[in-house]
């Protein structure tokens, strides 16, 4: 100890011991420093990366103002299209007043020669409680021609789905269909049907069933097998409502389930149609596609009419087999296949529950059974003014 006191009175090695110190000092201030120097870094890099954020958020704003500049635009020009055509004015649509009527009992007697003696009473009470279910004509439309043909030429149209037998032609008519003019000849040369009757121009195509694509407004929709194919089938009824005209209509013809390949397949009820606008569905579901695969029979009209439906269950387990795979195959993609299944009287009640639930404007203007022999049933819907 006393050695050690000696030496530290020395004066150059007090010295040392001073230059020593003065080094742990500036190390200690460098570290010092040196942890400002990295707080102040790690400071800069959040608020680059704050920078960063803002500006990636800024970028998402530019993204979606653009997007909505582009539907402003889009729309201003569909506003400008419906302002540059004349104004249809109510008396436009008065042929839809003079539509014939389901039953007409002078018709319903004149074309029966077995109820020519009836009166206009008995008549009525005959076609209601025989003569409707038994397919009997009761007014003067004939067939699905003479059904669209009582459109005026003059009505600006759309017909949707047209594919290679369009029922409306002329200079007022435009085409949607899934494929272009092209596609559909290519397809129904595919499938062996005359693809002669294509439409020259397919003025709208859109490959799922949103109708937003079409930019203007018509006095009558046109489809024809069409309803039941569509997954939300309200939608559908809202997208064509949106085409239409006040005053307008659609001009709908329907398969009747009893008397085509969906014989077998239980009827659709509205909370079907409500839970698949629900569901936003734009696919048929797993159950549609079974469906539509194993439960079909044959597609004879007039021996349905005449009670031979074939066989229940035809070859279910090699079908089910084919339609699983068909479904899991298609990976999430759209499978054509019907959704719905109808009779006149079925299709009227669900409509009219959509129309006082407020999921459709349309309302029932004209509902003509089907006739003895033939498979499908015709609606004229009209869009209020």
């Amino acid at each position: 100890m006393a050695k050690f006191k000696f030496h530290h009175r020395v004066p150059w090695v007090r010295s040392i011991y001073a230059r020593l110190e003065e080094a742990r000092r500036e190390r200690d201030e460098s570290f010092s420093e040196l942890g400002r120097v990295s707080a102040g870094l790690e400071q800069a890099i959040r608020e680059r990366d704050g920078l960063v954020a803002k500006i990636c958020s800024l970028e998402r704003e530019l993204d979606k103002t653009r997007q909505d500049t582009d539907r402003a635009g889009t729309q201003l020009d569909r506003l400008k299209s419906t302002l540059s055509r004349p104004e249809r004015t109510i008396a436009a649509y008065d042929f839809l007043d003079d539509l014939p009527p389901e039953f007409d009992p002078d018709i319903y007697r004149s074309i029966h020669p077995d109820l020519q003696a009836m009166s206009v009473d008995e008549a009525t009470d005959h076609y209601h409680a025989y003569g409707r279910n038994e397919g009997r004509r009761a007014n003067r439309l004939r067939d699905r021609n003479e059904f669209v043909g009582m459109i005026p030429a003059t009505a600006e149209a759309l017909e949707i789905g047209p594919f290679n037998t369009p029922l409306l032609s002329g200079p007022n008519i435009r085409y949607l269909d899934i494929l272009t003019r092209e596609g559909l000849v290519e397809r129904a040369q595919r499938i062996g049907v005359d693809s002669a009757s294509v439409p020259e121009v397919i003025h709208y195509v859109a490959g799922g069933t949103d109708l937003s694509i079409v930019d203007r407004r018509f006095d009558i929709v046109v489809s024809s097998h069409c309803l039941e194919h569509q997954p939300d089938l309200i939608q559908h009824l809202q997208g064509v409502a949106g085409l239409l005209n006040p005053g307008g209509a659609y001009f709908v013809l329907v398969p009747d389930k009893r008397f085509c390949f969906d014989h077998f397949i239980p009827l659709s009820n509205v909370a079907e149609v409500v839970a698949a606008h629900h569901e936003k569905r734009q696919k048929h579901t797993l159950r549609s596609v079974i469906e539509h695969r194993t439960l079909i029979t044959h597609n004879d009209s007039p021996r349905h009419w005449q009670g031979d439906h074939g066989l229940t269950f035809d070859r279910f387990a090699p079908r089910l087999e084919a339609a699983l795979r068909e479904y899991s195959d298609a990976r999430d993609a759209y499978i054509d296949v019907h959704a719905w299944y109808f009779t006149p009287d079925s299709a009227a009640a669900v409509l009219s529950v959509l129309a006082d639930a407020g999921l459709c404007s349309l309302k029932m203007l004209r509902l003509y059974p089907t006739q003895y022999g033939a498979s499908e049933f015709w609606m004229v819907l009209q869009k209020p003014y």
